[in-house]
């Protein structure tokens, strides 16, 4: 060791001999030494190719260099995963030197090598860069007509290259049909159909784990042939725009008619991805959906109900016509039942509300029904919702917010057990934030709010909101704030806010509570309202 050969130990003539026995023994160099124990790990790819020389190789060259690499077992040594990786990276780069001979590299012998193309075309794509897509459509429809594709995995036992194969080809079709500025030939739509059409029945055809339809839906390879559907419905309708009521061929709408026959696809993950894309089928064909909505949503099939209305709901976005429709055929209700605590469900009623599509005070309105589940959780949902919003752009909110507030506090304060609600009424507070004004009223409802909040902390919020309306309303922004620091709370957060609205409360009038204020803190030990006092102090002492 570098140690005992160091000059300082070539006098002990014991420890020479002793590495010297042992250094024949084994004269490897210890890499580590004076550890007892020693592990190292590493993760990403190793760069397998040499860009230059790989493409500069013929089509031929190229499919032997990767059919006949040889792979090392060891640490750090290529894996196939590192040439795939590497060959993703040149076609993604080099997307043009492959598309002319593509069907040639169908002689690839590993699959990931495969899959690699495929995914480097689509990395390709969407970087903005163009080749050629015929023979693209002929590759694919090659892997998937291959002998067995659909009836057991491709190769290997620990990795499905099927289910990452139409994944890869669904991603790449994607690539080529999302962007207006950016697809393959409208020419070429009869193949894309075809080969789309070829995995959609293919995949029904196949079993698939329906265990979790929210988690498999998506993120199965249904969802994945789904969304190419859709995409390529949508891109055939602004690509021909067909002058009729429809706007996707037959058989695109007869997959979907086909789907909703329980009887021959009872796919769970089907019905997720037909309520996920509602909105875009509806663009597509509004009569077909309007009709079928009662198929799309069965309500005598529990199981599917809740697929398709889980996938509407992750979705997001809510559009006033399809909220109706569902609305209509009691679907919200049927909802309400079953997930009332879906924090999608309740922002879609929030809305209505808001809009004016439900309203307080008709006990058949949605608003109304959700309040009356009397739950925490959905309360503190509906706080935090409207609290997303931004007062500024949305100038109807303050009376709509100030009636569900007054609706919300005669509904707890009611109760006889509001410890359960403590959450929901404490966060009721930072709906001060989105009103227009501070009466008594409401400072009646923010000291019931007050009541819960168990630490300073929770009330930096609510004191921001305060400093906006000291100016205007002191007397009662004077007795919330004594009536938060007499019940043992001392905002401390932002002392430059605190300073200011102390300030104004000396200024207009408030004086005996600002002192009293003033005093409280003094007495916890906290000094940065001293000088506020102090100020105070000396200019009534100057008047005298």
């Amino acid at each position: 060791m570098p140690l005992v050969r160091s000059d300082k130990h070539k006098q002990n003539e014991s420890v020479t001999q002793l590495y010297s026995r042992y250094d024949k023994i084994c004269p490897a160099e210890p890499e580590h030494p004076g550890w007892l124990g020693w592990s190292e790990s590493w993760s990403g790819y190793e760069e397998v190719l040499d860009k230059n020389e790989f493409i500069s190789k013929t089509c031929n060259e190229q499919i032997a260099w990767l059919n006949d690499y040889k792979f090392e077992v060891g640490w750090r040594k290529p894996r196939e995963e590192d040439l795939a990786y590497s060959f993703r990276q040149i076609v993604s780069e080099y997307p043009d030197k492959f598309a002319s001979n593509l069907k040639s590299f169908l002689q690839l012998r590993r699959n990931g090598d495969k899959l690699a193309l495929l995914q480097g075309f689509k990395n390709a794509w969407e970087s903005g860069k163009i080749f050629s897509w015929d023979q693209a459509f002929e590759f694919c429809l090659a892997i998937v007509n291959e002998s067995e594709f659909w009836t057991r995995k491709i190769s290997g036992e620990s990795y499905d290259y099927r289910r990452a194969f139409v994944d890869a080809i669904s991603h790449l079709l994607i690539a080529g049909m999302g962007k207006e500025n950016n697809t393959f030939d409208r020419t070429l739509l009869p193949q894309a159909k075809d080969l789309i059409l070829l995995l959609a029945r293919e995949i029904r055809n196949t079993t698939w784990d329906e265990h979790q339809p929210l988690g498999d839906g998506l993120n199965s390879i249904n969802y994945c042939v789904f969304r190419v559907i859709v995409t390529y419905a949508l891109f055939y309708a602004k690509t021909l725009q067909p002058k009729a009521g429809t706007k996707w061929e037959t058989e695109i709408r007869d997959y979907f008619e086909d789907g909703l026959d329980k009887t021959s696809n009872p796919s769970l993950s089907f019905s997720f991805c037909v309520g996920l894309f509602l909105p875009q089928l509806r663009y597509l064909d509004q009569e077909w959906v309007d009709s079928n909505i009662n198929r799309i949503l069965p309500k005598e099939k529990d199981e599917h109900w809740k697929s398709a209305f889980d996938g509407y709901l992750t979705g997001g976005k809510r559009y006033k016509e399809i909220y109706l429709l569902l609305k209509t055929n009691g679907h919200y209700d049927k909802g309400l039942q079953v997930q009332a605590d879906s924090k999608h469900l309740i922002q879609h009623i929030c809305l209505g509300y808001l809009n004016g599509e439900e309203e307080l005070g008709n006990r058949q309105s949605l608003i109304e029904k959700l309040l009356r589940k009397e739950n925490n959780d959905i309360i503190c949902e509906i706080v935090h919702y409207f609290h997303t919003f931004d007062p500024k752009i949305q100038r109807n909110l303050a009376p709509k917010i100030i009636s569900l507030w007054r609706t919300v506090y005669n509904l707890l304060n009611n109760k006889t057990d509001r410890s359960k609600y403590a959450e929901g009424i404490r966060n009721l507070a930072l709906w001060l934030d989105l009103v227009d004004r501070l009466d008594d009223e409401i400072a009646s409802w923010l000291k019931f709010s007050v009541d819960y909040i168990h630490n300073s902390w929770d009330t930096h919020l609510l004191v921001g909101s305060l400093l906006k309306y000291v100016a205007t309303v002191p007397k009662q922004v004077a007795e919330i704030y004594y009536y938060i620091v007499e019940k043992g709370l001392y905002p401390e957060f932002q002392e430059k806010d605190i300073q200011e609205i102390i300030s104004e409360l000396f200024e207009r009038g408030q004086q005996d509570i600002g002192k009293a204020i003033c005093n409280l803190y003094q007495s916890r030990g906290y000094e940065f309202l001293k000088g506020v006092r102090e100020k105070y102090d000396s200019v009534q002492s100057t008047k005298r």
